[in-house]
């Protein structure tokens, strides 16, 4: 489902929440925060979540932690920092993961030698 650079809000999001098939998400630049994220938490069946350019933080990557099926996660000019990395670790099978962001510091590198699929970083 891409989303990307429409005016989505997390009461928006919370629509998605029965979509449990849904295997990619893109929400790039839309108003989604880590309120948004939680009622996202159920969809543990997608393997692709673009979260580019919103106001995700640290915080909102507890719920990502859920979707254990992910391998693409793309957190693009958010503001997850190096706790959020941390949180990634639990998505063992993630292959492409986009941590740009000045928040994350050499410490994020460390945790994410745990993602031994990661093939793109």
């Amino acid at each position: 489902l891409l989303l990307a650079h429409t005016p989505i809000t997390d009461l928006g999001v919370g629509h998605l929440s029965g979509l449990h098939r849904l295997r990619m998400l893109v929400l790039d630049s839309c108003h989604v925060t880590n309120a948004g994220l939680a009622s996202l938490a159920g969809l543990t069946g997608l393997v692709h979540l673009d979260l580019s350019d919103t106001a995700v933080t640290s915080s909102g990557l507890v719920h990502v932690a859920r979707m254990t099926n992910l391998t693409h996660l793309n957190l693009f000019s958010t503001g997850v920092s190096d706790v959020g990395a941390g949180y990634v670790t639990a998505l063992v099978r993630l292959t492409t993961l986009n941590l740009d962001s000045r928040l994350i510091t050499d410490d994020s590198l460390a945790c994410l030698t745990a993602l031994h699929a990661l093939l793109e970083l």
